[in-house]
């Protein structure tokens, strides 16, 4: 009788402890899995984050070339212009299919057109440059002077990495909650 008794005791004790293994492994598993996407999407805002200050340095790159130009008429200075001007064009595009959300696709696209048109207000500063001379085109510049672009543009850009940078610190919390 003391044997048996023991016995299911015993057996208990082992199913308990089998229902607790298993409980355990797929526990487990779901914060393996969270944590795997959690990682791909972590490496995705990195991605994001990572080129739009590649974008932000080229256009800034871009804007003190346009106006070194200018002010030394070295002409030496537009072959970089045109390099980074192509740069920013590959980080744009790569930058569409990075975005996970409406919101950010808005601000993709504002980045887009306020880029454009700080490219085309370098061009027409250079174009005025070469046709009509250094005082024409600083005139040009001083006249468009009250729409700073490039403010918008780091604007956007810090609007972009917000979400990012909370989606981050998410992740973090996350994490440590788990465990």
């Amino acid at each position: 009788m003391r044997n048996k008794r023991f016995m299911i005791y015993l057996l208990g004790i082992f199913i308990t402890t089998m229902i607790l293994i298993v409980f355990l492994q797929y526990n487990s598993n779901s914060n393996i899995n969270k944590l795997i996407q959690g990682n791909e999407s972590l490496m995705s805002e990195f991605q994001i984050i990572g080129e739009t200050q590649k974008l932000e340095t080229d256009m800034l790159y871009i804007e003190s070339h346009i106006y070194r130009t200018v002010f030394s008429k070295d002409s030496s200075f537009l072959e970089d212009i045109g390099n980074n001007e192509k740069k920013v064009r590959k980080i744009l595009s790569k930058l569409r299919p990075l975005v996970l959300t409406d919101s950010t696709k808005k601000l993709v696209q504002e980045l887009d057109s306020l880029i454009e048109v700080k490219l085309e207000y370098g061009h027409i500063i250079l174009d005025t440059l070469f046709s009509k001379g250094q005082s024409a085109a600083i005139a040009t510049y001083k006249s468009r002077r009250k729409t700073y672009v490039m403010g918008d543009i780091v604007h956007v850009i810090d609007l972009l990495n917000q979400p990012q940078q909370q989606y981050l610190t998410k992740l973090a919390i996350d994490a440590n909650q788990s465990g």
